[in-house]
């Protein structure tokens, strides 16, 4: 009798997880947690796009129907509320390639400043502009200021 027991609270136990996960409408839910992926495009164009994972450089520019003008590396992947900087004007210093007399040129970078980029550099190549924000002294107000003035 007590087999019988257990094997009805199992049975019981069983149906009550099942349905939890059937909907309304009679399917089961996914049990899968719905991914979204936040990026905004600021600069050049303005504008916001949500993705199913996390994306690369490329797969936005495709989505927004842009070509890398920017010298982007389009393999760098982004992460959630990343807001990707467009600026394809003229007169823009690379992070990349200036030595530090043409950072210099910028209004907010020193010498010193300058040294610190050029280190950092060295040491990994910026993969995108925001990513100046890891040099030290060179924090958001910093970059917002920079942002308009520099290019990979």
């Amino acid at each position: 009798m007590a087999k019988i027991r257990y094997l009805a609270l199992a049975f019981l136990i069983l149906a009550a997880t099942l349905f939890e996960f059937i909907g309304n409408d009679g399917t089961i839910e996914s049990l899968d947690p719905v991914i979204e992926i936040a990026i905004t495009l600021s600069g050049d164009r303005d504008d916001s796009m949500v993705f199913n994972h996390p994306p690369t450089i490329k797969e936005v520019l495709d989505r927004a129907g842009l070509e890398n003008v920017y010298n982007f590396d389009m393999t760098t992947v982004l992460q959630n509320n990343h807001d990707l900087y467009l600026d394809s004007s003229s007169g823009l210093v690379s992070l990349n390639e200036a030595g530090i007399d043409e950072l210099q040129t910028i209004k907010g970078i020193g010498p010193v400043t300058a040294m610190k980029i050029v280190a950092y550099r060295n040491s990994k190549r910026f993969e995108t502009i925001e990513e100046i924000m890891e040099v030290s002294g060179i924090g958001e107000k910093t970059y917002l200021k920079l942002r308009g003035f520099l290019c990979l």
